[in-house]
């Protein structure tokens, strides 16, 4: 399987990114999620094609502490790798 990575968040389809959030919450959170996501130290995105099929975020103080907040990937696709090739690149940032 090939799949692009892409680590802004440039273009993101917002509805899309929804996916980790449970269905019940996803409407109400929608509209944040272009606010927190912009606040992020780094993220990756997973597309196949133009779908989005995986993200991961990171936050970070920029001195000592960095947390991933966010690992997931559409349950299609898990068990492909796509979750392990995205922590390099969120390591890296």
């Amino acid at each position: 399987m090939t799949f692009d990575q892409k680590r802004d968040i440039v273009g993101v389809d917002w509805k899309a990114l929804s996916f980790p959030i449970p269905r019940r919450w996803a409407t109400t959170l929608q509209d944040g999620l272009k606010r927190t996501w912009a606040s992020s130290w780094a993220t990756v995105l997973a597309y196949e094609g133009e779908r989005l099929v995986g993200v991961a975020r990171v936050l970070s103080d920029g001195a000592r502490e960095t947390l991933i907040v966010c690992a997931a990937v559409l349950r299609e696709y898990q068990r492909r790798g796509i979750g392990t090739a995205m922590m390099p690149d969120l390591i890296e940032s």
